[in-house]
């Protein structure tokens, strides 16, 4: 589920997901979906130990930081790797990724 993917109404305890992710986890198991994220905004701790209790745990953390303010060292670029800007013709060059 992504950020906007569920709500719970004010007066609803957050161990209410648990009801919901039993009816909908077992429908898309039974539609073939077997891999089940959600993703939780750090700013509502109770929803993040309610997904918790579901054995869904931490696997990534997304956030901002200006790298203009920070005094980092160069970077050193590995021998027989050559980093350079993408141009018009690497959109031809399919994505690695499995779907």
């Amino acid at each position: 589920m992504r950020l906007p993917g569920y709500a719970l109404a004010p007066d609803q305890p957050p161990d209410r997901l648990h009801d919901l992710y039993a009816v909908l986890g077992a429908r898309w198991v039974a539609y073939g979906c077997f891999e089940h994220f959600a993703l939780v905004p750090v700013a509502d701790p109770t929803l993040i130990d309610a997904w918790f209790h579901l054995s869904f745990g931490l696997q990534q953390i997304h956030a901002l930081l200006a790298l203009d303010r920070l005094n980092l060292p160069p970077s050193v670029i590995p021998p027989g790797i050559t980093i350079r800007q993408a141009g018009q013709d690497d959109r031809a060059t399919p994505p690695i990724c499995r779907t």
